[in-house]
């Protein structure tokens, strides 16, 4: 693998995001980044964990259309992202 492939390779990651009004649900591009993961596994566990610990009613509401998205995901295109 050439070095500058592995490079791009190392940037790819997923990131659990979560709409700012749950009414909103599917438009990512408006979403809310949470945190960062190497891998999507990591991220839907981590999305699995909130939801079981989560209380308040609008609080599951926002987490059951929280979404772990891919940072190549052409929606997130033009956006600043944390690392």
């Amino acid at each position: 693998m050439k070095p500058r492939h592995a490079a791009a390779l190392a940037l790819l990651g997923w990131y659990l995001m979560y709409p700012y009004d749950y009414t909103r649900a599917g438009d990512v591009s408006g979403y809310v980044t949470h945190e960062h993961f190497k891998t999507s596994k990591e991220c839907h566990a981590a999305l699995r964990k909130e939801l079981e610990e989560a209380t308040e009613p609008d609080w599951i509401e926002t987490l059951k259309i929280a979404e772990c998205v891919s940072s190549n995901d052409p929606r997130l295109m033009g956006r600043e992202l944390p690392k």
